[in-house]
């Protein structure tokens, strides 16, 4: 079934072959294709005409692909176009390398025809919806939105981080559910409510930075991988720093990964340095990523995630009143 969408998709390949190959498979499903032959060319290209969407070769004379990722990623004007790395190079260092330097996916050759066409889709999708974010962050800035608009921002930015997983469709909205029946057993305003639930919906914000190919991975990821993964809690805090209305949020983004003991992620901090909404936060997104189906494994069974919690309280990571708060609303 053909697209239509008629996107620019740029093909940067120096064997005749494989950009036969690859043209005519995207021109059938009605995409306009361009091909350049090695990098040189292709960056002479991109200055008249900006592609949705460049597949890219790494081996090529006079400029290999790591080399044109570099250029794209420091130039403002191009380094949003995601590039898809299609190579016969298959070592891990080198998807690893690419990806570093800004590639969005990794597909290696020989081809498969079905799975390319569906990451260029996936790829297109991403790409319209940062888009999207990014026009919306802009205006924000200009205008200093009003707090009525938040939740119209708060629905663009969720749609951002679901458009790269399907894993993580549902997720933030799962965990804004849990929070605020945890946030019944305690104290807490309707403020506080209200910024639990805004801080719930953007606690995964900055995975809109993390590559594709590691939050899909099936298998256990590597130490490389887990540290790109842990990367979304400061880079979300980055995102939504412009944003004046989400200051307080900014913060829960950044340490919702942050343990009791002082083990977690990115600051280390402790004790009374984690707020109580913080906490809570932790707590919920922990079970919704236990109970829900994963690339790596199924969902788990409540005793199974029960066991766990006991556990990681037992390790000084969650508060305990919060976790008792969320045994008495699962059962």
């Amino acid at each position: 079934m053909k697209v239509g969408l008629k996107e620019n998709v740029l093909i940067v390949d120096d064997n005749p072959a494989n950009v036969i190959l690859l043209k005519d498979l995207l021109e059938y499903e009605d995409y306009n294709v361009t091909t350049a032959k090695n990098g040189l060319e292709a960056l002479d290209l991109i200055l008249y005409s900006l592609p949705e969407v460049i597949l890219l070769d790494i081996m090529m004379p006079e400029m290999d692909g790591y080399e044109v990722l570099d250029h794209l990623m420091s130039n403002e004007e191009t380094k949003y176009i995601p590039v898809i790395v299609v190579s016969a190079k298959t070592d891990e260092s080198d998807v690893k390398l690419a990806l570093d330097k800004g590639a969005v996916d990794y597909i290696k050759k020989p081809i498969n025809n079905v799975e390319l066409i569906a990451r260029v889709r996936s790829a297109l999708r991403l790409k319209r919806t940062q888009d999207q974010l990014r026009l919306q962050n802009e205006e924000l800035i200009r205008q200093n939105l009003k707090l009525e608009r938040s939740e119209q921002i708060i629905l663009t930015l969720i749609s951002a981080i679901e458009a790269k997983s399907p894993y993580l469709e549902g997720h933030s909205k799962n965990v804004a559910k849990i929070a605020l029946k945890i946030a019944a057993y305690f104290d807490i305003s309707n403020k506080d409510k209200q910024l639990l639930k805004q801080s719930a919906y953007l606690h995964d914000i900055g995975k809109i930075g993390t590559p594709d190919g590691i939050l899909n991975k099936p298998g256990k990821l590597t130490p490389e991988e887990f540290d790109e993964i842990k990367k979304h809690a400061e880079m979300g805090a980055k995102i939504l720093e412009p944003l004046e209305k989400f200051q307080q949020v900014k913060n829960i983004v950044r340490h919702h990964h942050e343990k009791l003991n002082g083990t977690g992620y990115p600051d280390g901090i402790k004790g009374e340095e984690i707020d109580l909404l913080t906490r809570i936060i932790s707590v919920a997104d922990v079970y919704d990523a236990l109970s829900s189906r994963r690339s790596y494994r199924e969902k788990l069974p409540l005793d199974t995630i029960k066991n766990i919690f006991n556990e990681e309280v037992n390790k000084g990571w969650w508060d305990k009143e919060v976790v008792n708060a969320l045994f008495k609303i699962i059962g």
